[in-house]
């Protein structure tokens, strides 16, 4: 993929959306284009975050360890982030990701925001408000989906079982 095509690709995440040309292209410079194919992992759960990742196109999936299965939590898509709990809180990553198809996606790596942060950048902090955004709306996501299988026991009995006597087999 050619520069002029990731360009178009930045300027359509609504992390950047408030970013002026100019510091979109300094932002993007700090940061490391990743082209990934279909199985790679990405990140690995229990290990240390590299930064916020962007994905510009593709799909990926989010995968925890659950009683020595790995479900899927979750599907990030075009214009998402992840990778922000690492970065903000300095932990290591609460779950795996794996490019479900060929991705490509936008590093930006942990010293560079935080570098950024101590020097004041408006950029940064135009991604920051975004980055709390997104945790703000996946927080009401779970807490949506506790409300459903804790309201509706039974209908999500099937898949703990599955999950319990699939870990207690192996």
């Amino acid at each position: 993929m050619n520069n002029d095509e990731i360009w178009q690709l930045v300027r359509n995440v609504p992390a950047l959306a408030g970013l002026t040309d100019v510091e979109c292209r300094e932002f993007v410079g700090q940061g490391r284009v990743i082209e990934a194919d279909k199985g790679n992992i990405i990140l690995n759960e229990g290990r240390t975050g590299l930064g916020i990742f962007l994905v510009l196109n593709g799909m990926l999936t989010v995968r925890r360890q659950i009683m020595g299965q790995f479900p899927v939590f979750a599907n990030l898509y075009q214009n998402d982030i992840f990778g922000e709990i690492g970065l903000l809180t300095g932990r290591s990553a609460g779950a795996t990701i794996v490019a479900a198809t060929e991705c490509t996606l936008l590093l930006l790596p942990t010293r560079v925001v935080q570098q950024n942060l101590s020097n004041g950048d408006s950029a940064t902090f135009k991604l920051m408000r975004h980055v709390v955004q997104t945790i703000q709306k996946r927080t009401l996501v779970m807490i949506d989906r506790m409300v459903d299988v804790y309201g509706h026991p039974k209908k999500h009995l099937p898949l703990f079982e599955r999950m319990y006597t699939g870990a207690r087999k192996t």
